[in-house]
Formats: structure tokens, C-alpha cells, sequence
């Protein structure tokens, strides 16, 4: 049986914090911790740029998701 209530609040709550960080660290790490760590693997650098610019997009489009669920939440009726 799976306990429903605070719980269940509790646990949803934990993972959007830990969702915000990601999109957090995809956006301002993403692109140049992630530029710098494929650095040495050989790729071009253009390349690099290209998937520092897609982690920088998926982390600006999760924050403003998550951003927008707590929006509309919080707004009255």
C-alpha cells in the first residue's frame, strides 16, 4: 500500500528543487563546464559550442517549466 498525503507532497517538493538545480546547472554550468570537460575528447569545437548551446536551451526550458507549474499554482481562482 502507498501512503498518499504529506508524503506524497513532501516527495514532489524534493524533486522539483532537484529538478531546478539541474535546469540551474544547465544553464550557467552547461555551457562551459561542458565545453570544457569534452574538450579533451576530440570532438570540434564547433561541435562543443553546438551541444553547450543545447544544454543552455533544455536548462532555460525546464526552469521556465517548472517556473510557470509553480506560477499557475499559486494563482487565484
Amino acid at each position: 500500500m502507498t501512503k498518499t498525503g504529506a508524503g506524497g507532497k513532501e516527495q514532489r517538493r524534493v524533486l522539483r528543487v532537484v529538478l531546478l538545480l539541474l535546469a540551474v546547472f544547465l544553464m550557467f554550468g552547461g555551457p562551459a563546464y561542458f565545453i570544457y570537460a569534452l574538450r579533451n575528447v576530440g570532438l570540434p569545437y564547433p561541435v562543443l559550442v553546438l551541444g553547450g548551446l543545447i544544454a543552455f536551451v533544455v536548462g532555460v526550458w525546464l526552469f521556465l517549466r517548472l517556473v510557470g507549474k509553480q506560477t499557475r499554482l499559486e494563482a487565484p481562482e
